[in-house]
């Protein structure tokens, strides 16, 4: 990863150090569901974390609920005209 630190933010004056990257990649909705306990830290916390500094971190967007998320999948669907439908299986959260 010796390209990280080249970077067009780090090297002009018009970019945005600040600025967050992200990779978007389909998932199916139980492993969504895995990808946002994770990202959001929800369940219990690893050995490995230091429990004491977790209040320094800052959410970088909302949690958004999977109902809202499955809706706009399906609105998106629709308007690209998908011949198969989604998959109708929706499993109830598991309470930690």
């Amino acid at each position: 990863m010796k390209d990280v630190l080249d970077t067009p933010a780090l090297n002009s004056k018009d970019g945005n150090p600040r600025a967050v990257s992200i990779r978007i990649e389909p998932r199916t909705m139980s492993k969504a569901k895995g990808t946002r306990r994770h990202d959001f830290r929800i369940g219990k916390l690893p050995k490995y974390v230091k429990a004491d500094r977790v209040q320094l971190n800052r959410e970088l967007m909302p949690l958004r609920p999977l109902g809202q998320i499955r809706k706009e999948n399906a609105e998106l669907r629709m308007k690209a005209s998908r011949q198969r439908a989604m998959k109708q299986k929706i499993v109830p959260p598991r309470v930690v």
